[in-house]
């Protein structure tokens, strides 16, 4: 009902042409249709998802029924003609194609797991899909963790972690998927959501296969009660028995850059059509958005019970530390050396929460350095700012096994709480991405549940 409570919300009615995948124009009506929906149903508009649509021709011959309804028909006017078919060369070219470069490390590394995803989506069966990507994007994190040339393993990663700072809304096996079908994507949605932001998909060759979660609400038909044995269940297990279920499977999101504005689109604030959010300050701007940045990290520290100290007299090399609840950031940090600092730490607290952080064994103080250090550098890239002391991130990818890829999704997860919290404080929240409410990152911070188990 999701969809519902928005079209709902908005202001109009709106229409828009657009493209099928197989070429075909059609005519969608979207907003708040509610009131109008048995009369497009009567016209022989189909529904999908929040979008009633028909074939343009259809739409140009119901014209004034449509205007009758309220509907604006003005785009039956721009919609383009078919593009004429190019003309074919009457003489093969003589010009001789240049020497082609050798594709560096990273391209060869991106082509392989492009290759890859391509062949896992076309196995059997739609469950077959799903294992297979999740096999794939496992084994090409151990590949990364394989790689010998530690040069071009340092130019992967730190492409990847660049990459995973604009797509920390998804998890760490989405960004792979996202990352290795288009390593230039800036923002992606699927087709229908791009509608609601005001842009059409007009090139559908470069969708990006993605997972996403479902929902299945089992029914009680005889073949369902005889496959899990419903008259041998206690009460507790039917009810269990007839409990949503949620799988993953494939679907297709594209880039912006896939896409283009919906001319006069308008959203129920008077906004035109999504564009990317570029961050362009000067100096004096620089400051004060870092400056911003510090105090919504504060804010959020103090809703979640962790009490940070700016002021604390230490050593001129020694930027911070944090034990259990308690961040402390060096007095003579300021700028990006104090919001760099401050995100170390409460990445600490996020992936480390314990009642005594000081532990004997080196190796662990050391793992959770460089995994708070990969939070802070992604965070920060996110906010385009860089680093001045490059992180240790590539020791994140110099093993395999379950325990260096938990380590790797806890800094995902971290990083998402961070940059949602930071986003929710300086109210930049996408209506349309809902975000963690701040009461329950605070009740996951302080329970027993630990990234670091």
């Amino acid at each position: 009902m999701l969809w519902f409570k928005r079209m709902a919300n908005a202001a109009t009615v709106q229409s828009v042409i657009t493209t099928s995948p197989k070429g075909n124009k059609f005519f969608n009506v979207i907003g708040n249709t509610f009131p109008i929906k048995d009369e497009l149903k009567r016209l022989g508009f189909r529904y999908f998802k929040g979008t009633w649509s028909i074939f343009i021709d259809k739409a140009k011959s119901i014209r004034p029924q449509l205007e009758a309804l309220g509907v604006d028909t003005s785009p039956l006017d721009m919609a383009p003609e078919p593009a004429p078919a190019p003309e074919v060369a009457k003489e093969p070219s003589t010009i001789t194609p240049p020497a082609q470069a050798q594709p560096d490390k990273l391209t060869q590394t991106l082509a392989q797991m492009k290759q890859a995803i391509e062949t896992a989506l076309k196995s059997g069966k739609a469950s077959g899909k799903t294992k297979d990507i999740f096999e794939l994007v496992d084994r090409e994190l151990d590949n990364l963790a394989g790689m010998v040339d530690e040069s071009a393993k340092e130019e992967v990663v730190k492409s990847f972690l660049e990459f995973s700072s604009k797509f920390w809304k998804y998890s760490i096996g989405n960004q792979i998927l996202i990352w290795a079908q288009k390593p230039d994507a800036t923002y992606v949605s699927g087709y229908k959501a791009w509608l609601e932001k005001g842009r059409q998909v007009t090139n559908w060759d470069e969708s990006i296969s993605i997972m996403a979660p479902r929902e299945f609400k089992p029914k009680l038909t005889d073949s369902y009660k005889q496959k899990v044995g419903w008259e041998n269940m206690t009460p507790e297990q039917q009810t269990a028995a007839m409990s949503p279920r949620m799988y993953f499977a494939p679907v297709k999101v594209y880039d912006i850059s896939a896409t283009e504005p919906i001319p006069g689109w308008k959203n129920k604030e008077g906004k035109g059509p999504f564009e990317v959010p570029t961050l362009k300050l000067d100096n004096n701007e620089k400051l004060e958005h870092v400056q911003s940045l510090v105090e919504a990290g504060l804010r959020f520290a103090n809703e979640v019970n962790i009490k940070v100290d700016l002021e604390k007299d230490l050593p001129e090399d020694y930027g911070g530390y944090s034990k259990g609840g308690d961040v402390v950031v060096n007095k003579l940090y300021q700028g990006l050396n104090q919001f760099g600092t401050l995100l170390h730490e409460l990445a600490h607290e996020i992936l480390h929460r314990e009642d005594d952080q000081v532990t004997p064994v080196r190796e662990e103080r050391q793992v959770k350095e460089i995994d708070a250090e990969t939070v802070s550098y992604i965070v920060m890239k996110h906010y385009g700012y860089e680093t001045k002391t490059a992180p240790q991130y590539l020791a994140l990818w110099r093993a395999t096994g379950e325990s260096m890829k938990n380590r790797r999704n806890h800094v995902a997860k971290a990083v998402k709480i961070i940059i949602d919290s930071i986003n929710k404080q300086m109210g930049q929240i996408e209506a349309e991405e809902p975000l963690e409410t701040t009461a329950l990152t605070a009740h996951w911070l302080l329970s027993t549940c630990s990234f670091s188990k």
